[in-house]
């Protein structure tokens, strides 16, 4: 379900009228408009848009997109986003060489007591007090060794969430090749590559897949 009505939020979906000639009227329905004996506070006031205004819509707004004005807006978005995600990773390493130090420091603690052990000559009750410290050196280890591993796993996601301004505009040129007259292979390019249009009267707002924000169009 791509479509969202901007009026209401209820799915769209598609449905289609027989006219006086026995044509089908093909068009996108707000389900709750749809839904017969049920009254609701706020009616919903979009109701319906036709399959062929819908089109129109998305190719106009998909050839808006790929404009030089557009594209120069997106790569500067794209630019921000990624030194926002360079800045968080800087933290992240900060942390990572904080934790690998503390890391360092009880295994050499560790060691040393080890050591201890095997070459001193200690009471039952010495032997006891290091043995406990040991056990207590291991625990805050295991406890390091856990940060350091979720640290990793986060830099990771944040390298992840980097954005790529050559496979975003690449992504756009294949939505705008789409055949909107095939209308199977342009619903299936469309579902590919967007995850939800909201539609408004006069607005619509796309939320891709190969985007963390929102893009509108006005028309």
């Amino acid at each position: 379900k791509l479509l969202t009505c901007g009026d209401c939020l209820s799915a769209m979906t598609p449905s289609y009228s027989l006219n006086k000639s026995k044509i089908r009227f093909y068009y996108y329905r707000c389900s709750r408009s749809g839904q017969a004996g049920i009254k609701f506070q706020k009616p919903c006031s979009l109701k319906q848009i036709s399959f062929k205004s819908m089109t129109t819509r998305f190719v106009t707004a998909i050839s808006e997109f790929t404009t030089s004005t557009y594209v120069l807006h997106i790569e500067s978005k794209i630019a921000q986003h990624n030194r926002e995600i360079e800045h968080e990773k800087a933290i992240l390493q900060a942390q990572i060489q904080t934790l690998e130090r503390k890391q360092a420091q009880f295994k050499e603690h560790q060691n040393k007591f080890l050591d201890s052990l095997i070459l001193g000559n200690f009471s039952a009750k010495e032997r006891h007090r290091i043995n406990t410290k040991l056990e207590e050196l291991d625990l805050e280890l295991k406890q390091v060794n856990t940060q350091l591993q979720h640290q990793a796993f986060l830099m990771i996601q944040k390298e992840s969430d980097r954005l790529s301004f050559t496979q975003i505009k690449q992504a756009f040129i294949a939505l705008q090749d789409l055949d909107h007259t095939a209308s199977a292979s342009f619903k299936t390019g469309l579902n590919e590559s967007i995850k939800k249009v909201i539609v408004y009267k006069t607005r619509l707002t796309f939320s891709f897949n190969f985007l963390p924000w929102e893009l509108d169009f006005d028309g």
